[in-house]
């Protein structure tokens, strides 16, 4: 059985986040992992691919760097990677994709 996993960049929840010295905002450290669900279900598409055979594909829309959750899924043994990128999303809010 061939299986699609569609997976989402999100800011990291441990990411260090400081308030200005002057208290006029705060400094976000920039970071990204694959989202919480979307890696339990990379995790439940690889059972499956083991227990029936068959090929992981996990697909993304996002920004160049968006490939990291790509690089993520790959290592906990996906088989293929796909990046969706287009002009037509420049300046989208990626987060509400």
């Amino acid at each position: 059985m061939d299986v699609i996993v569609l997976v989402k960049r999100v800011p990291d929840p441990e990411a260090q986040i400081e308030v200005k010295g002057d208290g006029t905002g705060v400094t976000v450290e920039e970071r990204y992992v694959m989202n919480f669900f979307d890696n339990l279900a990379v995790e439940e598409a690889i059972r499956i691919k083991e227990k029936v055979g068959g090929k992981v594909t996990a697909i993304t829309l996002g920004p160049p760097s968006s490939v990291e959750v790509l690089r993520t899924a790959l290592a906990m043994g996906v088989d293929e990677a796909i990046l969706v990128e287009d002009e037509a999303f420049q300046g989208g809010d990626e987060f509400a994709t």
